[in-house]
């Protein structure tokens, strides 16, 4: 159940991003502890503990700031960052949610944008659990780089997808394409998504006609029949809607 006040979402999952993300919200203190270890080792962590779960672009943009003005304004003109960030979940359970980036001095607008994204497409893995932390491992590197940051979502466009009650369904013309086969039972093939831990799809091929089912950590959501055409476009009837995706593209 979600609650809207103060235009601060409290919920106990992340959902898709538009302006807040959600995560068992309070309010963010004041007070809250900011701690940084010597810049000396190859890797170090800085970490920023969230006041009752409270996470929204405010925090993160605290949060990078802070990271910039004591870490990495300070380095020097021939140096780099690299670091991953991280949440820590309130069962301590560590979850990265970048690979490996490299920054310089400039760029933290980019960056912050960047994280937003990264964290919407990951939220699917936090299991409904609360944010305890933000965390950053970082190091200090020689040589003066470039800050190119390729968005998140937008490398997602390689697989197409559509929107159905904030889940996001994958569209594909051949099976294989949704992601690694585990199991054919007959004439039905389990698949567990790329990338998508905990969502299976089960589908039954019949001529040009795919009939799916898709279970999310073994619970049945949807299901919907993909109508495969000779022109390569796909119809698809999940429930009252019907859709037609043709080039990559839902027209």
């Amino acid at each position: 159940m979600r609650y809207i006040k103060n235009h601060l979402i409290v919920a106990t999952a992340l959902p898709v991003l538009n302006t807040y993300f959600s995560l068992t919200c309070g309010s963010l203190a004041t007070s809250r502890s900011y701690s940084t270890r010597p810049k000396n080792k190859l890797w170090d962590n800085i970490e920023f503990p969230l006041k009752d779960n409270l996470f929204n672009i405010d925090i993160l943009n605290t949060f990078i700031s802070k990271f910039y003005n004591s870490i990495v304004n300070n380095i020097n003109e021939d140096q780099h960052i690299i670091f991953i960030f991280k949440i820590v979940l309130i069962n301590n359970d560590i979850k990265s949610v970048t690979k490996l980036l490299k920054i310089n001095k400039e760029g933290k607008d980019s960056i912050i944008n960047y994280l937003s994204n990264a964290i919407e497409l990951t939220s699917d893995n936090y299991n409904n659990s609360p944010i305890k932390s933000l965390l950053i491992s970082y190091g200090i590197r020689k040589g003066k780089i470039n800050n190119l940051f390729t968005d998140p979502l937008a490398e997602e466009k390689n697989t197409s997808f559509h929107i159905y009650y904030n889940h996001k369904l994958p569209i594909v013309k051949n099976i294989e394409e949704y992601g690694n086969i585990i199991e054919k039972i007959e004439d039905r093939i389990i698949i567990s998504l790329f990338d998508r831990k905990g969502e299976l799809l089960s589908i039954q091929k019949v001529n040009n006609q795919n009939n799916v089912k898709y279970f999310k950590n073994g619970k049945l959501m949807y299901e919907w029949t993909d109508h495969l055409r000779e022109d390569g476009s796909i119809i698809r009837e999940i429930g009252k809607t019907t859709i037609l995706w043709k080039d990559g593209n839902i027209i």
